[in-house]
């Protein structure tokens, strides 16, 4: 849950920079979603835009494989997009196209534990769990 906790928070606070090198996000994140969460940052930032406010995330049900190689967690969250918006940096006005069209959507999380003991977010993709 921590891992999770602290990807949603810091993918939050680096989009709010528009920073897609945010060293924080390493602490939490591996790939394959460690380079596609940059990249969705990156592309804010080249088009000068940052997020204002947060998602918030929900765990509703989990899974837990300790045996699996990686050991391995699934958690069933629900996102909430609600008090977040994607805005141009320099007058905060709206973004054509970059409107939020779920304000609540369901995903599931993978969070693998690497060999060095440290549990990180790997995989993310859309669920079919109600929220």
């Amino acid at each position: 849950m921590a891992a999770y906790n602290g990807y949603i928070q810091t993918y939050a606070l680096a989009s709010q920079a528009a920073d897609p090198d945010d060293l924080n996000l390493a602490r939490y994140v591996a790939d394959p979603l460690l380079s596609q969460t940059r990249r969705n940052i990156r592309k804010l930032k080249d088009i000068g835009a940052v997020q204002v406010g947060a998602q918030k995330a929900s765990v509703v049900r989990n899974e837990v494989d300790l045996s699996a190689k990686p050991p391995t967690i699934t958690l069933y969250s629900c996102l909430d997009f609600s008090d977040m918006k994607v805005v141009y940096k320099s007058n905060q006005s709206p973004i054509p196209g970059f409107s939020i069209s779920k304000t609540n959507a369901p995903a599931v999380v993978t969070v693998w534990q690497y060999e060095t003991g440290q549990w990180l977010v790997n995989a993310t993709k859309e669920g079919s769990h109600s929220c």
